[in-house]
């Protein structure tokens, strides 16, 4: 599959969890040569910058905290849809954001 194809289904699979709790997509780095790599980032509940990296057939997920990356999680992709993805991150994420926040933002009780 195409780094450009891949792209779009992330961006609607994310938006599609998340709603109005993600915005903000930058691709780092896209290419489909030697092998299909996408790199982008993303807003997620206003707290975090979420880097996402696609690449052979596995997608890995950090958070951006200055120069560093903490880990998320890896995981699997095959067939190219990313909800389980982004439900993956979501649950990651949440662990790591006080309930108090995402409640006083409207995305408090697992509801976007």
């Amino acid at each position: 599959m195409r780094s450009d194809v891949i792209e779009d289904m992330v961006v609607r699979d994310f938006k599609a969890h998340f709603k109005s709790a993600v915005d903000d997509f930058v691709v780092k780095e896209s290419t489909d040569v030697p092998h299909t790599l996408l790199s982008l980032n993303m807003t997620v509940y206003n707290y975090f910058v979420v880097r996402l990296v696609v690449e052979r057939g596995a997608a890995f997920a950090s958070i951006v905290e200055a120069e560093s990356h903490l880990q998320l999680l890896k995981m699997e992709v095959s067939g190219g849809g990313f909800e389980l993805l982004a439900a993956a991150i979501d649950g990651e994420l949440r662990l790591r954001i006080p309930e108090k926040y995402l409640v006083s933002k409207g995305w408090g009780d697992g509801l976007c």
